[in-house]
């Protein structure tokens, strides 16, 4: 049953009626904590969840759901599991936004060296190399790291012609970068 919740939650996302997502997942979480503990699905919800947060602006719900994620899930990575792994990359790099948004500079790049961690040696995840670098540099560009936001401005560029990186994505960033 928490499946279709959380489908319905995904429609409801498509269509950017956040409100609805959030009633979906939350149902959908509620219920797979409860029937579906210890399954990947938990946590595939609590992401949609969480971005779900974010998209409302609320983000001290999205972060409590982003560090349930990263706190429960490595029981999953480092295994076979190429979707625990990507839901718990994505999570760091999320919370890492969050955290800098609310000006935790030791906590973001706390996690963002988390999510370097398994990107480094994961090859079927090097896609999200982009977000990470993409997130370290504004780390280190709000905290006046000059050169050290050059050198992750390099990283990207180094990257940006493989097939993976998405350039509309980067360019959207440059521009709230610069």
């Amino acid at each position: 049953l928490y499946g279709v919740y959380n489908e319905l939650g995904v429609l409801a996302e498509k269509k950017r009626d956040y409100k609805n997502a959030e009633e979906n997942y939350q149902h959908a979480f509620n219920l797979a904590e409860k029937t579906a503990s210890g399954e990947i699905n938990v946590f595939v919800i609590a992401s949609n969840l969480a971005r779900t947060y974010v998209a409302l602006g609320k983000l001290e719900e999205a972060q409590k759901h982003f560090k349930y994620i990263v706190s429960n899930i490595k029981k999953y990575s480092g295994k076979n599991d190429v979707s625990a792994d990507s839901i718990l990359i994505v999570s760091y790099i999320e919370l890492s936004e969050i955290l800098r948004n609310g000006k935790k500079y030791e906590e973001s790049e706390a996690s963002l060296e988390e999510a370097k961690k398994l990107l480094d040696n994961k090859e079927q995840l090097k896609h999200y190399f982009q977000y990470y670098w993409q997130e370290k540099a504004t780390v280190d560009q709000e905290q006046g790291k000059q050169e050290v936001f050059e050198k992750d401005f390099s990283e990207l560029n180094k990257i940006k012609n493989e097939k993976w990186f998405n350039v509309n994505d980067f360019e959207i960033w440059k521009k709230k970068t610069k």
